[in-house]
């Protein structure tokens, strides 16, 4: 098991305080179509990832541009890798929720509220797999993105 990362420490206290960890996985490698894929968090039995992504690793809210004159190639290859990873999950019929660092960090109550209405709020989770099926029809024949 890897260290958790301190975004993920401070998601995992806010699902703990929330009573949100029956069914959690922590922790969660998933092998889809050859690509082993890492979820820091998910509910399996519902589909339901729960990704965290730094700010600057992940590319997220300029934070590269204090640092760097550009974006360097290993986070384009994490950006790159971020987006094949949830439109694989996707395509593969789990919910993906990302939160970045300054959103875990700033905003708890919405990542807890983004959580929850993804976990019970039936008329959400209806809507949600009727516009899956729908634009799933329209990009099923379309070739993923390469990593």
């Amino acid at each position: 098991m890897k260290k958790r990362t301190n975004i993920e420490e401070i998601l995992m206290n806010l699902l703990a305080e929330n009573k949100l960890t029956e069914g959690l996985r922590v922790q969660y490698y998933l092998n889809i179509q050859g690509f082993r894929h890492y979820l820091g968090f998910s509910f399996p039995q519902i589909k339901l990832a729960i990704l965290t992504d730094g700010d600057y690793w992940h590319g997220l809210h300029g934070y590269w541009t204090k640092r760097e004159t550009g974006i360097s190639n290993r986070i384009r290859k994490n950006m790159r890798r971020d987006h094949r990873t949830h439109n694989l999950l996707w395509s593969n019929g789990w919910t993906v929720i990302r939160f970045s660092e300054t959103d875990i960090k700033n905003h708890p109550s919405d990542v807890v509220n983004e959580i929850k209405k993804s976990i019970f709020d039936k008329k959400f989770i209806e809507k949600r797999e009727k516009d899956r099926a729908i634009l799933y029809e329209i990009i099923k024949d379309q070739p993923l993105p390469t990593p």
